[in-house]
């Protein structure tokens, strides 16, 4: 490959990045803004500052602060620090728990429309691609060390404990994600600890192994990349 095709690939995999990203923020303000102005939709009909009460909101959130920092980076033609890199698959992994609870428990639980209703359609599928898309595979560098997935944890166990206090020790919240069927919590929690910590796993290891096929394709090392 040579200097030009190298300088190329980087290029694209840099604007990739940057479009992800700003979708990701602009998505998520419009969002934010809809639920002050007009109300949520589906599953999350509620008005202003309630929308906080949803792990969906507060993911959708955490992935769009970590884009901007990125994007604050890559704007500049320059790649993201490790710290920065990490924050952005801690949103990724944020928003990758609320796309597959979705997917698959939610959806076909209490139904898919109400699920992808209005701004729904954004929460719950196109940021959540978007956020998992650009971090595997264009915002590969610097590479992350394998302690860099316990991160990923933190916003599942954070927004868990809120949940597991709000609904079940103090009732003050209904159980809308249905956690609590049958008394079920602590099944719900453990599953819940598992499939974040599987995803973030997940993750990391594609983003790892793109950015491996990407340093033998260019002959520039990874730098970063741990045994």
């Amino acid at each position: 490959m040579t200097k030009e095709d190298v300088r190329e690939s980087g290029t694209a995999a840099r604007i990739s990045a940057c479009v992800c990203n700003i979708l990701l923020v602009v998505l998520t303000v419009l969002g934010m803004v809809s639920f002050f102005t007009r109300g949520g939709d589906g599953n999350m009909s509620v008005v202003g500052s309630r929308c906080f009460v949803f792990f969906t909101v507060d993911s959708n959130i955490l992935a769009a602060v970590a884009a901007a920092v990125c994007l604050a980076w890559e704007l500049r033609g320059r790649k993201p620090p490790r710290a920065a890199a990490a924050f952005k698959l801690t949103g990724a992994v944020s928003v990758a728990v609320t796309f597959f609870t979705v997917l698959l428990f939610l959806g076909p639980v209490f139904g898919f429309r109400g699920m992808y209703a209005g701004v729904n359609f954004f929460m719950h599928l196109v940021s959540p691609l978007l956020a998992m898309i650009s971090v595997c595979f264009f915002e590969f560098r610097p590479q992350l060390r394998f302690r860099s997935i316990f991160l990923g944890l933190l916003p599942t166990v954070v927004y868990g404990a809120v949940y597991l206090t709000m609904v079940v020790l103090l009732r003050k919240w209904m159980d809308f994600y249905g956690f609590n069927m049958g008394g079920m919590w602590p099944l719900s929690f453990a599953l819940m600890l598992l499939a974040t910590w599987l995803l973030s796993l997940l993750l990391w290891a594609v983003r790892r192994a793109v950015g491996r096929r990407e340093a033998r394709k260019t002959g520039i090392a990874p730098s970063g990349i741990a045994p």
